[in-house]
This record gives structure tokens, sequence and C-alpha cells, in this order.
């Protein structure tokens, strides 16, 4: 088959659907990768058919404006004021969706593409499926949308309220402008909210994440799939070695703590440095600092080092002691799978769910970054590093290690798109 990817988001929200692509690449299919235009070249170098959607949502995140919107610690405000953005440049988007999609056989909607992506289904006449690292467009009595809240509500029709109100939200916020496409398109204009119609129509979805973080609820039929994660076949990967200086320094000493919070902004950097800074002195444990945020400065202590390139964190992880970090999707799996347990500081969207299922299966904590505070902080960090913490990490990466997410992925892909409905509005 013939069939576009459209994906849309930061690194988070892109590399998943590399690892995907080659996935089904391996399978014989021909794959065209829909995504942001500061991917280009990272795409590309892979050899993957690349169709650039406008717009740079890194960019935007690192603004002022952005920012200011993740400090408030309001996913809501935040969701709403990026489709704002989004939908200032519809026009730019529609013409590069529909680009992407006119010669496929069909389309995989990944992250924050559903309406475009149903749309162009219909308008082409081409299956559709969903593809999410995340639990975003089916709802459940099992658990609440994270947007809402990241702790489960224990009642389940109180779980089931939180998806219908973002549902209904997003499709208030939107349908003006896709009802206005739709009409551009030759389509009847009327367009009805659309993922709370997704179990109905038997459209199917795949979940990247493990059912050991997150179990598959009851109430999603066969048509609905927890894969695993899409980690890229060993064939396709970039070997980078480490820094030389830097496996010298791990091996001078004990297992380092480890701080990153990946593509996500640090709104304060230089008041995170020096806490963090404090509360590893303190504990005497030695610490590494990854990210463009960090400020060597006139750090001269041996026991610091401050990292600020790209490295595999497949290769790091393992020889760390304990991990803190934003809570993304795959940051949190692979630091599962090299049995470190994690200390999550939540930024943005769905890292507070990570943190808190990692908290509840007692093989990490969860501080919200907008309430990190030195003492937090400390206490986290002791509390992951007790035997049953650790216990607790190394069962369940032993029971990650042992999933071929993206294998599940692509035979799911195979065995439901061919099949899969076009999807209509009514």
């Amino acid at each position: 088959m013939r069939i576009t990817i459209l994906t849309y988001g930061t690194s988070g929200d892109v590399l998943p659907y590399i690892s995907l692509t080659f996935g089904l690449m391996e399978r014989g299919h021909e794959v065209i990768l829909a995504a942001p235009e500061n991917f280009a070249d990272l795409i590309k170098h892979h050899d993957i058919q690349y169709m650039p959607l406008y717009g740079d949502m890194d960019r935007v995140i690192h603004s002022e404006e952005g920012l200011k919107w993740i400090a408030a610690g309001d996913v809501s405000t935040f969701m709403k004021e990026m489709g704002n953005i989004f939908m200032a440049m519809k026009a730019e988007l529609q013409r590069d969706t529909l680009a992407a999609c006119k010669n496929s056989d069909a389309i995989i909607c990944g992250t924050i593409m559903g309406y475009p992506s149903g749309i162009l289904s219909e308008k082409l006449g081409i299956p559709l499926m969903f593809a999410s690292v995340n639990p975003v467009y089916v709802g459940t009595r099992a658990f609440p949308n994270f947007i809402v809240s990241s702790r489960n509500l224990r009642i389940g029709l109180l779980n089931t309220l939180t998806w219908s109100l973002v549902f209904k939200t997003v499709y208030k916020q939107f349908h003006k402008d896709f009802s206005e496409w739709r009409m551009n398109l030759g389509l009847d204009p009327g367009l009805t909210e659309m993922f709370g119609q997704i179990p109905k129509k038997r459209i199917p979805v795949v979940h990247g994440y493990s059912h050991e973080l997150l179990a598959k609820p009851k109430d999603w039929g066969e048509k609905i799939s927890v894969s695993g994660t899409w980690k890229t076949p060993l064939k396709y990967r970039r070997i980078n070695p480490p820094p030389a200086e830097l496996a010298r320094w791990i091996e001078e000493g004990k297992p380092p703590i480890y701080i990153g919070f990946g593509s996500m902004p640090v709104v304060d950097p230089r008041r995170t440095q020096e806490m963090i800074m404090a509360v590893c002195k303190d504990a005497g444990e030695r610490l590494i600092l990854h990210g463009s945020w960090t400020d060597p400065g006139s750090n001269k202590d041996p026991d610091i080092y401050h990292l600020n390139q790209f490295i595999g964190l497949d290769w790091l992880f393992p020889r760390c002691n304990v991990l803190v970090h934003h809570g993304g999707v795959g940051t949190t799996h692979l630091g599962i799978e090299a049995g470190v347990p994690s200390v999550i500081c939540s930024i943005f969207a769905d890292n507070a769910l990570w943190g808190e299922r990692l908290t509840r299966l007692n093989i990490g904590r969860h501080i919200p970054f907008k309430n990190l505070r030195k003492d937090r902080l400390a206490q986290a960090i002791k509390e992951v590093q007790t035997g049953r913490v650790r216990e607790n990490t190394a069962r369940v990466s032993s029971k990650l290690r042992q999933e071929d997410g993206l294998k599940t992925a692509v035979d799911f892909v195979e065995a439901n798109l061919p099949n899969a409905p076009v999807y209509n509005c009514l």
C-alpha cells in the first residue's frame, strides 16, 4: 500500500512515526511521512519519503508566549492558544496535508491531525486509521483524559465525562474553520464531533505505549490496540558513539543522577540548575545536566557534567542511578527499560499522566515542574533509591524489554488498514 502518515508537533510527536515508517517499509509498503518543516533534514537523512507541513511547533513552544503558557501550568489554556496558532496557518496546512495524501491508498493519522485526516479520508475516498503514542483519540471509563486530570477519578462515569468534555471543546474551537475547508473541498460543510465516533465507526487505532504502564481498557474493542513503543530497527539507527570524555567521567565514579527535559523549555533555567546542583551536592551524588538550557559557567565541580549535545539515551540511562526528566512517553519508557527509577517533573500535556502512572506502580515519583522545590526534589530522589522501588522497576523493565511494539503495531496496521472505513462526518 501507499500510505501517508500525518503528524505534527515537537520531537516526541515526530520521532515515533519515523520508526513506524521504517516498520511499514520493511513489509514492502510505500510510506510518505508528512511532518513539520523543521524535521526535513532529519527525515530526509533516513531516506524516507517526506512531505513538509507548514510551521515549526518547537519555535512556538520556545517563544516568549509559549513559555508563559507552560509556566502557568494550565494545559487547557495552552491547548487553546496552540489551536489558535494552528488555525492562523490553516491555509498552508490544508494545502500541505492535501498534497501529502492525494496520491495515497490510505491515511494513518498521528498527533493532533484528527480532523484534517478525517476530512481528507472523506474527500479522497481512502481508508483512515489512527496511531498515537498517547491515549488521546478514544474515550474510556477506565481513566480520564489527561488534559482534565492525570489521576484516575475512580468513578467510570466521571472518567467518561472528561473525554466528552475535551472532545466537545476541540470540536467547538475548530468546527467553523474545518466546515469552511470541507465546503472548499466540495464536501457538505456539515461537521459533527469526530473523536467520540471512532469506536462506533470501527476506525482502527493503535497506541504506541506499553500496556505494563497503562493497560488497555476493557471497553476498548478489537479495533483498538496497545502495542508497546515503536523502536527504530537496528539497521536504520544512527550510532553516535558517546563522547569519550563523558564515558571516562562516568567510569571514574559511582553512577550519576541524570537531569534532562528533552525538547521541553525550562522557564527559569538558572534557578532550576542551581537548585538541582544544590540537591545533588547535599546528597553526595554525581550529576549529569543534559540540554541546551544548562550553563557550565564557571562551574568546576568534578562531580557535575554538563552535556549539551545529542546522545543516545539507551546508552546513557543504564549507566545512571536515578533519572529526572519531563515525562515524555519515549523518555519514560527508555528509563524503565534501562531498569533505572525516574522522578518525573511534568511540564506539559501527557507528562503528568506518565508521572502519575510511575508513582502508582511505585517505580518512580511525580512532581509538577511548576511545584518543583529543593526539598521535594531531594525527597523524591531519596524515595526512588529504596530497595522496593528498584525491585519494582527491575520487574517492569524485564517485561518491557520482551515487547516488540513496532512489530505488533505493523501487524495491526496490515490486518486493519486495508479494510478500514473511509471516514464520513455523518
